[in-house]
């Protein structure tokens, strides 16, 4: 995992022309969240939602502010889009969820406990990336019962 890492941290680097800042503070933040994957035996390209969501909630447990959360959040995303684009993870949604999370102006802590259905313009971009619009596996994805 920390090769994908070191691979994420030259693309900020040289591709997006991050400032050195940038590139220590993403480092940080991403290494914690893998860090967190290692403790539990879960390789990257097995986290799903609810890993996610585990991991979210673990930070707002220890109290961190929001503001830092959403920081952690919007490296975490990056993090998540650059893999995906190299196939190195096949969740999508991850990538989504979290996205919506930065957008949510509601309270933290009951982003993560609604259901993805009711996050404010998911469902079609869920169902998009999972499967080619195919709704019966949306729903077992998410667990969600008719």
């Amino acid at each position: 995992m920390m090769e994908k890492l070191n691979q994420f941290l030259a693309y900020l680097k040289h591709e997006r022309h991050a400032l050195p800042g940038t590139i220590i503070s993403y480092k940080k933040d991403i290494s914690m969240m893998l860090d967190y994957f290692k403790e539990r035996n879960i390789e990257l390209e097995n986290v799903d939602h609810k890993v996610i969501r585990d991991y979210l909630l673990t930070l707002h447990k220890r109290k961190l502010k929001k503001t830092s959360i959403y920081k952690k959040v919007s490296c975490i995303k990056s993090f998540f889009r650059f893999c995906k684009e190299r196939a190195w993870i096949k969740n999508g949604l991850i990538y989504v969820l979290l996205k919506e999370l930065l957008k949510d102006t509601g309270s933290f802590q009951g982003w993560l406990r609604r259901s993805p259905l009711e996050h404010s313009g998911t469902l079609l971009p869920l169902i998009s990336w999972n499967e080619g619009r195919n709704p019966a596996l949306f729903k077992g994805f998410w667990g969600i019962k008719d």
